[in-house]
Formats: structure tokens, sequence, C-alpha cells
């Protein structure tokens, strides 16, 4: 092949590249709508701005990361625990995870992170051979292009390889519904709520009746590869593990019997777990006015479980007070920004 074919090819590659790396931004769905959010005035690309925010973040800056579902990113609020305790955090978590793609999201944590502990909610047992195309676009389309992504997509999305490495196949046809934003967006690496969502709306939930006599369950096998896998990722970074079950109001009966056999394994290979549904009174949760449906708080539940949470972590690991350090002082400026646009979030919101 000559010097001069050569270069046209690499010139035709890297243009094509370029094209599709733009098309798959203005295309890939960066919000959805559910309902009166803090989200909507800071962070309204919330489902990219999320993991951005992430990969914007100093290096080495963190103490804490919190893994897993949207019970954790809608229940942990670390702009609250830092204000409480000066512990530096993220929620670095998407819709529908699972421990399978909590593996690879810490994967990519240890990338540029040393966090003291890692905090992973089990909403998501990981039992499945491969997740669904839903699952899987929430969590692939906003990661970041590494290996580990490509790994996490070749091992939990096996039937849909192709689409989740070129999204661009899923949402060629959404051409009519972009608007003005998809065409500018730009990616944001900075993220004043350091991944949280924050729900303004209370809706009265049930509280959840604890069956006297729950079946014994054992594990999945694949349950207890990916906790043994994530145990091993953070004992190799010399990083501890909690792994957590944060409270919500809607249950089906055979996670009882999950939850139990979670605590049980964690008991006999001596790994953390605490099941935070236990302790709801202890934190003055009120079903009544804390969540915004049975599975999510609100910005009152979000306060009360943080700075259980928050706690915790202070009381169990050794995690220094960092509130008065001059380098941490945009985490005091973040905070009162959060907190002065939740006080005036409804005249906001309403006049939008």
């Amino acid at each position: 092949m000559s010097r001069r074919l050569f270069f046209k090819i690499f010139v035709f590659l890297t243009g094509l590249v370029i094209v599709i790396s733009r098309l798959t931004m203005i295309f890939t769905i960066k919000e959805q709508p559910v309902g009166p959010n803090v989200n909507y005035l800071i962070t309204p690309n919330e489902l990219c701005e999320k993991q951005d925010g992430f990969y914007g973040l100093e290096k080495n800056s963190l103490d804490v990361v919190f893994i897993g579902s949207s019970n954790i990113h809608c229940n942990i609020n670390p702009n609250v625990i830092w204000n409480s305790f000066g512990i530096t955090s993220y929620d670095f978590s998407c819709d529908q995870q699972e421990l399978g793609t909590s593996y690879y999201y810490l994967q990519q944590v240890f990338e540029t992170q040393k966090p003291k502990v890692v905090v992973v909610d089990i909403m998501g047992n990981g039992e499945q051979d491969e997740i669904d195309n839903t699952r899987a676009h929430f969590a692939f389309d906003h990661m970041k292009n590494d290996i580990y992504k490509y790994k996490a997509i070749w091992n939990r999305t096996k039937s849909a390889r192709l689409e989740m490495m070129f999204p661009l196949i899923a949402y060629h046809d959404r051409w009519k519904e972009l608007t003005q934003n998809d065409y500018q967006y730009i990616p944001n690496q900075y993220n004043i709520l350091k991944g949280a969502f924050i729900y303004m709306t209370a809706n009265e939930c049930e509280r959840p009746q604890i069956p006297t006599e729950i079946p014994v369950s054992e594990l999945p096998e694949k349950t207890k590869y990916w906790i043994e896998a994530i145990q091993e990722l953070c004992n190799e970074h010399e990083c501890k593990c909690l792994f957590i079950k944060a409270p919500y109001s809607f249950y089906e009966d055979s996670w009882f019997s999950y939850f139990n056999a979670f605590e049980d394994y964690c008991v006999d290979k001596g790994f953390s777990f605490i099941n935070l549904n236990k302790y709801v009174d202890d934190m003055g949760i009120s079903f009544a006015t804390d969540f915004s449906d049975g599975m999510h708080m609100n910005w009152e539940g979000q306060q009360k479980l943080s700075i259980y949470i928050g706690d915790y972590l202070v009381k169990h690991y050794s995690l220094e007070d960092k509130r008065g350090v001059t380098d941490y002082s945009k985490w005091d400026d973040d905070y009162l920004e959060m907190t002065n646009l939740i006080d005036d979030f409804w005249d906001i919101y309403n006049n939008m």
C-alpha cells in the first residue's frame, strides 16, 4: 500500500469516526421527564451530566464513591454529606444499574480516584447472563469510552453488543424528536449536585409490612460472583467496600428473601452490608412525606438518609473532615447554590 493511499484511508476513517461521534452525541437521549426536580434547573441533561461530572473531577479528590441504581442518586446527596461531615463523595450511578454493571463502573472509578470507601447498593442482583436493552442504554450510552465500557458491553449485553457500542443504531430514527438542546449540547464536566437527583414532590407511600416468616433462599451463583468480584477489586485498590440496601416503600415478596440471603452471605464471607430499611425509624423517615414514589425519596427523605449514612461512614471508617480547608471551598459553594435553588424552587419552576 502506497503512503498516499494509506493517508487517504486514514483521513477518511478519522473523518468517519468524528461524524459518527457527533451524530451519536446529537441523537442520544440526554434527559427524561420525571416531574418537578432540582436537576431540571441545574443539570437538565441529567442522563449524561451525571457521568460527565464524575469524569471531570480532580484526580483522587473523593473519599467515598456511591455505586448503584437510582436508589443511590435519588436517595443519597453528596452535598448534604459534605455539609454535615466534610466528606467528599459522588453518586456514580445510573437508572436500573445491577451488580454486574456496578463492577465495571467501579473499574472506571479506580482509573482516576482512590476512595477510602466504595458504597454499593444491591437493588439489581446481577443474576442475569445479560441485561435488557433499556438497562443497557441507561448504563452505557454516556459511559466514558474505554476498555472497561467495552468489557461491560461485551459481558452484559451479549445479544445487543453492536447497538450498545454504536447507540446511533438505536436512536437514528429520533430525528423528529430532536430539539435545539440536542444540537447545541456540549458535555459539562462539572456537576454541582455530585451526581444526585433531587425530587421535590411528596407522595404518600405505605410503610412496607415485613412478613413474619420470610422464606429462606440461596443467592444466585451469578450474584455471588459479582459480590466477590466487587469486593476483590476494592481489596486490590486498598479500598473498603460497603454493600447497602437503601430504604424504599414498594416491595415484591421475593425481595425480602433476597435481602436476607445477601446479608447472610456477607456475614459468612466477612463482607460489610447494612440493610438501611431496618433503620428508617432511627433516620426519622416518614412514608407520608419523604418519598416521591415507592422507590425514590424526595428532598426531605434524601437529607435524612444522607445524614444517617454520612454519620455511619464517619463512625466506621477513618474519614477526615475537610470543611474549612481552602482547597475544598468549592464544595461549600456548591452546597449553598444547591440549597438556594431548593429554597426558591417552586417560584423558579412555576415561572419557567
